[in-house]
C-alpha cells in the first residue's frame, strides 16, 4: 500500500509539471500578443515637412531639381512622378494640367525625394509641387490630405546663337528704338550676355562706304560712377554725370572691324580685348555675346547703346537708333542717350520690363 502511494506521488508531480508547460505556453502567447501589438504601433500619417526651391523664390535656375522633405521614412515605391500628373509627386506651371517629368532619388534615410527634371524648367515661368494621397510611409500609413506649395518662379534666360540669324524673342528681349525701323535686343543666359541691333544701315561686310559705327556701352557699377561721361568718339553722353565702364564698337557697313574697350580714369584706351567675344554681322542685323565672365560676373548690368553716321549733319556725325526717349539728332556735342537697360543677375524679369528701362 506504501508504494502505491508512493506511485501517486509520481503522478502528482507529472501533474505538477504538466501544470508548468500550461504555463510556459501562456507566457508564449503573451508574448505573441506583444508582437501583434509592435506591428500595429506606427499609425501616424506621413506630413511633407519642406519643399525646395522654398515658396517665393524667384530666381531658380533653370538646372535646378525639386525636392520635397517628409516627417518621417517613406515607401519609396509609393512616390512617382510623370508629365502625365498621375504620380504622387507633381511639379507643373499650369495648374497640373501637365507636369515635369523626371526621375526620383531618396535621401535622408528615404525621407526626402528629389526629382531631377528630364528637360530644364523653363524661363520666368512659376511651378507648384503637389503629393497626392498616394504617397506613403514605410509603415503604409498614406498622408492624411494632398499636399500643394504656394509655388517658386525660374529666372529670366534665353541662349542666343550668334550666326546672324535674330532668334532674340520680341516678348521679352527686344526694345524700342528711337529711330523708325530700328530694334534692340538684351538676353542673358547664366554664362553669357547677348546683344542684337537691327536697322536698315547695318550692311553685310564688305558692303558700303564704312563711315557708320554700332556702339555698346555697360556697366557692372549700379551707381554709374565708374568710367567715363563720354563715349570715346565723343558723340554721346549718359544724362548730366552717369559713367560707363565698358565698350563694343562695331563698324556696320564697309569692312569688318570690332573694338573692344574699358575705360579708366582719363580715356577709353585699355584694350578690352576679344577674349570671351563673338560678333556676327549680316544684311540689316548686327549681334554679338560676352562672357559675363569679362565682366567679373556682375550681379548687375546697365546697357545702352546707338548707331552713328560720321558723314552726317554736315560731318559733325548724325546719332541715332538709341533706346527709345532719345532723339536722334547732331553729334556736334555728345547726344545724351537719355535711357539704358538694368537688369540684376540672375533677373526675375525680361530684359524688356518696363521696370528695366531706367533714365541716366
Amino acid at each position: 500500500s506504501g508504494g502505491s502511494a508512493g506511485a501517486a506521488g509520481s503522478d502528482g508531480g507529472t501533474d505538477a509539471s504538466t501544470g508548468g508547460s500550461a504555463g510556459t505556453d501562456a507566457g508564449t502567447d503573451a508574448g505573441t500578443g506583444g508582437n501583434a501589438g509592435a506591428d500595429a504601433g506606427d499609425t501616424t500619417p506621413p506630413t511633407v515637412q519642406s519643399v525646395a526651391p522654398a515658396d517665393g523664390s524667384d530666381t531658380v535656375a533653370p538646372t535646378s531639381t525639386v525636392a520635397v522633405t517628409f516627417s518621417e521614412a517613406m515607401d519609396t515605391a509609393s512616390l512617382t512622378a510623370n508629365a502625365a500628373c498621375t504620380g504622387t509627386l507633381q511639379v507643373s506651371s499650369d495648374n497640373f494640367s501637365t507636369c515635369v517629368a523626371g526621375s526620383l532619388a531618396f535621401g535622408s534615410g528615404n525621407a526626402v525625394a528629389t526629382l531631377t527634371p528630364t528637360q530644364n524648367l523653363a524661363s520666368l515661368t512659376s511651378y507648384k509641387v503637389r503629393v497626392t494621397v498616394g504617397a506613403k510611409d514605410a509603415a503604409q500609413n498614406a498622408l492624411a490630405a494632398a499636399f500643394t506649395s504656394g509655388g517658386f518662379s525660374t529666372r529670366y534666360f534665353h541662349t542666343i546663337t550668334v550666326d546672324g540669324t535674330n532668334d532674340f524673342a520680341s516678348a521679352t528681349d527686344e526694345l524700342a528704338s528711337s529711330t523708325t525701323g530700328g530694334k534692340i535686343y538684351v538676353a542673358m543666359d547664366a554664362q553669357k550676355l547677348y546683344l542684337g541691333i537691327a536697322h536698315p544701315d547695318i550692311l553685310a561686310a564688305g558692303t558700303g562706304s564704312g563711315n557708320k559705327f554700332a556702339y555698346v556701352l555697360l556697366s557692372e557699377d549700379a551707381s554709374l560712377a565708374t568710367g567715363q561721361a563720354t563715349s570715346s568718339d565723343s558723340k554721346a553722353k549718359f544724362g548730366t554725370s552717369a559713367k560707363l565702364h565698358y565698350q563694343w564698337k562695331e563698324r556696320v557697313d564697309g569692312a569688318s572691324y570690332s573694338e573692344f574697350r574699358i575705360a579708366n580714369a582719363t580715356d577709353w584706351n585699355t584694350d578690352w580685348t576679344t577674349t570671351g567675344k563673338t560678333v556676327h554681322r549680316a544684311a540689316g542685323y548686327l549681334e554679338a555675346s560676352i562672357d559675363l565672365s569679362q565682366l567679373g560676373n556682375p550681379t548687375s548690368l546697365a546697357i545702352t547703346t546707338y548707331l552713328v553716321d560720321y558723314t552726317g549733319d554736315g560731318g559733325n556725325g548724325w546719332v541715332y537708333n538709341m533706346l527709345s526717349g532719345a532723339t536722334d539728332g547732331t553729334g556736334a556735342t555728345p547726344r545724351d542717350l537719355v535711357q539704358y537697360v538694368l537688369l540684376a543677375l540672375p533677373s526675375a524679369s525680361a530684359p524688356n520690363a518696363a521696370a528695366n528701362l531706367k533714365a541716366f
